[in-house]
């Protein structure tokens, strides 16, 4: 068997419990076994394997700058053969490749990259993720976190998401795991403060935009490369100058930490209760996100300083930067009314939790990532910032 079957707890907001059902697999990596699957940017509680609730894995890195979650293995985990063998290459368009799911194999072809805003907010920088085109339509809920290999069985990627509109298939680059696994702090994003015309990074020309990654072997855009190499203490060489990584995590417009944060009776707008909100429930949270974008699309602007970002603030937003005032009581209006600091939604009928199903994965509403690039450390100009994408209909989660 290549393959094991997880459910996550999620954090809650309301009196139920809500889960999802995950697939994963073993890695051996420098001599360490890891349980290997991803979270969708969904705040997670506690996991256990096999439906046995007895069965807990604990987690050992929930990323913050990509969709993987990392579990220590332990001694109840069951009997599954490790993947030890990797290519960190992305593979050729006329490359074979397989999702492996328990014992069968669901065969994928013409992979190609493409850049996703992380967790599908615009004002995210891009990560790097691989789409290819599904054999048979044969991919079902669940198979979230299933590995993705080659014809000689190498571990190329994680399955993550699928097209709805075509069939396709995305899963994330194995050596985002990899440095996932070898990066002291997962829980930032990185990028630089560098307010010239960038030519060279350490040996690599610059080229429209895009440099090349040698280790992957294919062009990426700065922003999502200093996601992926950027570390705490890391430098680079721009140019000829040497250069510092920072973390960006308080420039963006939604916070993207890992738990959700509640502090005087409402809940702050992070990217893990936006994600749960539009799990839980997806007709309230489009109503939610239209009138944020409503109120504060053209409003808000960043303005790149030489030595740090800027926030010149049309509307007054409470400290990072929208503070989402929702109930912990089920039977009281999720979203309530406030000034401007919060977010108006009076005209929202309350929900009821006890009507809504738990959730599955693939029932999640996408987010489309095409209207509006995300933030640059490296762009002196204004930039106008929409704080969140409409809903499309074109990827959602497994």
């Amino acid at each position: 068997m290549t393959t094991i079957d997880i459910t996550c707890k999620l954090q809650q907001i309301d009196n139920t419990e809500h889960e999802i059902c995950l697939s994963a697999f073993c890695f051996l990596f420098e001599d360490q076994l890891y349980l290997i699957s991803v979270h969708h940017g969904l705040p997670i509680k506690s996991c256990y394997i096999n439906n046995n609730t007895d069965n807990n894995v604990d987690i050992y890195i929930d990323c913050v700058w990509n969709e993987i979650i990392i579990f220590k293995t332990c001694d109840n985990i069951p009997n599954t053969l490790p993947f030890i063998k990797y290519q960190n290459k992305i593979p050729k368009y006329d490359d074979t490749l397989f999702i492996k799911k328990d014992d069968k194999e669901i065969r994928l072809t013409n992979a190609r990259p493409e850049f996703l805003n992380l967790h599908g907010l615009a004002s995210n920088p891009k990560l790097l993720y691989i789409k290819t085109d599904v054999f048979e339509n044969s991919i079902i809920k669940s198979y979230s976190g299933a590995p993705v290999v080659t014809k000689t069985n190498k571990l190329v990627g994680i399955l993550s998401k699928k097209g709805k509109l075509d069939n396709s298939a995305y899963f994330i680059p194995i050596y985002i795991l990899i440095k996932t696994l070898i990066k002291k702090d997962n829980q930032t994003i990185f990028s630089i403060d560098y307010n010239h015309p960038i030519k060279k990074i350490n040996s690599t020309i610059i080229k429209n935009g895009l440099i090349m990654h040698k280790i992957m072997n294919t062009p990426v855009e700065l922003d999502t490369y200093y996601m992926i190499e950027g570390d705490c203490d890391n430098t680079i060489i721009v140019n000829t100058n040497s250069v510092n990584y920072i973390n960006i995590n308080n420039y963006l417009y939604i916070d993207n930490n890992k738990e959700l944060i509640f502090d005087k009776n409402k809940y702050k707008l992070t990217v893990r209760l936006y994600k749960l909100i539009v799990t839980l429930y997806p007709d309230l949270s489009k109503q939610i996100f239209s009138i944020i974008k409503l109120n504060f699309q053209n409003k808000i602007y960043v303005y790149i300083n030489k030595n740090k970002l800027i926030k010149k603030k049309y509307y007054e937003i409470s400290n990072n930067y929208i503070n989402l005032k929702c109930s912990i009581d089920s039977d009281v209006n999720p979203i309530s009314v406030s000034d401007i600091n919060s977010i108006s939604v009076s005209d929202i009928n309350p929900i009821s939790v006890s009507d809504i199903n738990p959730i599955s994965v693939s029932d999640i509403n996408p987010i489309s990532v095409s209207d509006i690039n995300p933030i640059s450390v490296s762009d002196i100009n204004p930039i106008s910032v929409s704080v969140v994408n409409p809903i499309s209909d074109v990827i959602s989660s497994i």
